[in-house]
């Protein structure tokens, strides 16, 4: 932009003796030549600034491409350092223009180390709308010239100063390679490229590769040098937008779906501009940056800035973690395994456990061109998996780090060597406790519930329970009844969800049952009596509580000895032993029935006969039997309807015969009922002692008359004693013919046998006169 301005680079040293060569991709200001190493030696806080030379009048070297490296100094040793680069006040166009307006570049580089396969870009935003994209300019930088990179797919030719590729665009893109690269992001002078109209200038932006996708960033928006407002682009799998929060809020500017990515979308805020502190959140990985825009003014950064070794992956895992993932700490006195995932077969990895103190073993390992027990594929590169098969325990909460030397001719670094710290963080063991709900007593089940507290709140996602008989349980709350009384040493075992194991034990005394028996366990007695229920035997020492149920129930007494006054109902008693505090298998039962006072019986006829009378009464409530008698109570006898009837009937009565009857209901009280008296009915039976048969209508028939007649069998007799005629048919009577002839008047004899309607007999005898 102007005779003063240049491309540059900054080496930044954090060590006393720090030995760097750089390597620049095109001449220097200081007449360095381009592509020849020269080395120079820091000390702590000391900066090395590279300029590229100019070429004519304004324009000026690009030094994109140059190698900077640490190599090991006059002490043996490398060291590391930080590089910055980017350039002074330049102008940047599209297709080639110089651009109207320039401003200052300037951006910490990622080591190659932490570079990445695949990267997720979207355009910025123009300052007037969210929603409308500038069309930015990207550069692909690469290690090796023949790495083949995409964008969308696509093959990207035109290897500049055979370092990096060079594409303009206004979409999301996907930009994919077979080794890792860099990614640049370049905001033009304003108007110099489409929809850069308006605020902005040249911006300079790193990208994070998906590789180093972040959770959590906090950034700082700012309003110096006339910005006039702030943006944040943020590229996010589209799942994770539910969990996305700018500053505690999901509420976005603008949003759409990536445009080459599929299941990412990219998310916009912006702000007018303020100094102020903004927060991000997700439980989705993501990358973004954030810029601002004002009149010919701009700046841009890496919006959480994530960088990871990506050729080495050391971790660790506990033991009894069953994801089958790393973990981020593990607890003390937990057991757990150290891994590394390189993608290279090192000639050699020393794990230098004796400079870590609390650790158990703390012996070095060495490794001589150890074999990966795997290997994985991710973000489409291999990595190898090693081991140390052993296991390690920390005996106190802290952060240690472990030193973990590689070597392989392919590690760009000092003696083809690299040094990666494992931060492990040991949390406090988790506090195991139980509480049992238990009497002690062999027969009744032992409620036991576990607790475990974790230091930073992780679940329990294994409970064990040693029983110290063979038995055990996996439930965090379990109940246990034990098989033989004695003392059981119990434990409880906890795995939280990350592995961090922890255990206690109490001891739990187990008592034998005691027995009882009763001396006599029935009884039959009046309301009112008194009752003495014994134990049969009873033991010192133990104690006999007695209860109105055979479980449970209510406490009457305890003592030997239990006695009833004056019972009034009948009722069932239980004597349970106790023996340290221990109840018995079964509580010993006593019946005792009561016979309570009789009501008196009422007695009624129900119905009566020519020869017979039947009386009835109520059932009297808690009557043990009934008695009848028909001479006022001299003689007892029972019911005809037996011992527990309601009915008695007094046959072989004659008609018109009166008769009185007394119930008495049995019980531990008789109760005797007030006399009912009945008497037989008339027979009802008539049979006329005259007839005259001389057919002048009036009484020319002899009949038997009677309602009550069931069946009957007349005969008729002369003097002599021959029958003159004989009927079983009421309606059928005696015309005084004898054989088709007339008898004489005279005296003739009768015999009549009745049935009546109640089942009783009556025999008529007499004489009829027959009268002409």
């Amino acid at each position: 932009s102007s005779s003063d301005s240049y491309s540059w680079f900054y080496v930044v040293a954090d060590y006393d003796g720090t030995k760097v060569e750089i390597t620049p991709s095109v001449p220097t200001l200081a007449g360095k030549p381009a592509n020849k190493p020269f080395t120079v030696t820091l000390n702590k806080g000391d900066v090395y600034q590279v300029l590229g030379a100019m070429m004519d009048g304004s324009e000026g070297y690009d030094l994109s491409g140059s190698h900077i490296k640490s190599i090991q100094g006059e002490d043996g040793k490398c060291y590391p350092m930080a590089v910055f680069s980017g350039s002074s006040r330049t102008g940047i166009g599209c297709g080639g223009a110089t651009g109207s307006s320039g401003d200052n570049l300037i951006q910490q580089n990622f080591p190659s180390q932490a570079w990445g396969r695949k990267y997720l870009t979207a355009p910025t935003s123009n300052s007037g709308s969210a929603s409308t994209f500038m069309t930015n300019i990207y550069r692909v930088l690469v290690k090796n010239p023949a790495t083949k990179v995409t964008q969308n797919g696509t093959l990207l030719t035109g290897l500049i100063n055979n370092r990096f590729y060079q594409f303009e665009s206004n979409t999301a893109d996907i930009i994919e390679a077979d080794e890792p690269v860099m990614v640049a992001q370049y905001m033009s002078s304003s108007g110099e490229c489409p929809n850069t109209g308006g605020d902005g200038d040249p911006e300079m932006i790193y990208l994070s590769p998906v590789e180093q996708g972040i959770k959590k960033v906090g950034l700082y928006r700012n309003k110096v040098e006339a910005i006039n407002v702030n943006y944040l682009t943020l590229i996010i799998p589209t799942g994770g937008l539910t969990s996305l929060l700018i500053d505690g809020s999901n509420v976005f500017d603008h949003t759409y779906a990536h445009t080459n990515a599929n299941g990412y979308t990219v998310v916009i805020k912006r702000w007018p501009s303020a100094a102020a502190q903004c927060t991000v959140t997700s439980d989705s990985a993501f990358t973004a940056i954030t810029y601002g825009q004002g009149s010919v003014e701009s700046y841009g950064y890496n919006a959480g800035t994530l960088v990871k070794n990506l050729n080495i992956l050391p971790a660790f895992s506990n033991v009894f973690n069953t994801s089958g993932g790393g973990n981020t700490y593990t607890c003390a006195k937990t057991p757990f395994r150290f891994s590394m995932l390189i993608p290279v077969k090192p000639t050699s990895i020393t794990w230098k456990f004796s400079e870590i103190g609390n650790l158990a073993p703390r012996t070095d390992v060495l490794q001589n061109n150890p074999v990966p027990v795997d290997s994985i594929v991710a973000n489409g590169r291999k990595y190898y998996r090693f081991v140390v098969a052993a296991d390690y325990k920390f005996s106190a909460p802290g952060t240690y780090y472990v030193p973990i030397l590689i070597t392989h001719p392919d590690i760009e670094s000092c003696s083809n060597s690299f040094e990666s710290i494992l931060p492990v963080k040991v949390i406090p063991a988790p506090v195991v406790d139980f509480s049992v709900n238990y009497s002690g007593c062999l027969n009744d089940v032992a409620t036991f519930k576990g607790q475990a507290t974790t230091s930073n709140g992780v679940a329990i996602n294994t409970w064990r329970w040693d029983f110290a008989d063979n038995t055990g349980s996996s439930a965090k709350d379990t109940v246990k009844q034990f098989k033989a009384p004695g003392t059981y040493h119990v434990k409880l075992n906890i795995v939280a969800a990350e592995g961090c194991i922890g255990d206690t034990g109490k001891d739990v005394e187990v008592y034998a049952p005691a027995t009882v028996a009763l001396v006599k366990d029935s009884f039959t007695v009046c309301a009112g009596t008194d009752v003495v229920l014994n134990v049969k035997d009873p033991q010192a020492g133990v104690l006999y509580n007695w209860y109105d149920a055979a479980t449970g129930g209510n406490l009457l007494y305890t003592g030997n000895d239990y006695t009833l006054s004056k019972v009034a109902a009948s009722g069932t008693y239980y004597v349970e032993a106790l023996t340290h505090g221990c109840p018995g298998d079964v509580r010993a039962k006593a019946v005792v029935n009561v016979l309570p006072v009789l009501t008196t019986p009422v007695l009624t006829v129900d119905s009566v006969g020519v020869n017979m009378i039947r009386f009835k009464w109520a059932p009297v409530a808690n009557a043990t039997g009934y008695e009848v008698s028909i001479d006022g109570g001299t003689t007892w006898t029972i019911p005809s309807s037996g011992s527990n009837g309601l009915i008695h009937v007094v046959a072989g009565l004659r008609p018109s015969q009166s008769v009185k009857l007394i119930v008495r209901a049995k019980g531990c009280e008789d109760k005797q009922s007030l006399p009912a008296e009945g008497k037989t009915l008339p027979d009802g039976i008539y049979i006329p002692n005259t007839f005259t048969p001389n057919n002048d209508g009036k009484n020319d028939v002899l009949l038997v008359y009677g309602y009550i007649i069931k069946e009957m069998h007349i005969a008729i007799f002369d003097q002599w004693g021959e029958k003159v005629f004989e009927t079983n048919n009421q309606q059928i009577g005696w015309d005084g013919n004898y054989k088709g002839k007339a008898l004489p008047s005279g005296v003739y004899i009768y015999v009549c046998h009745i049935t009546l309607k109640d089942g009783s007999q009556v025999e008529k005898k007499g004489t009829i006169n027959l009268i002409r």
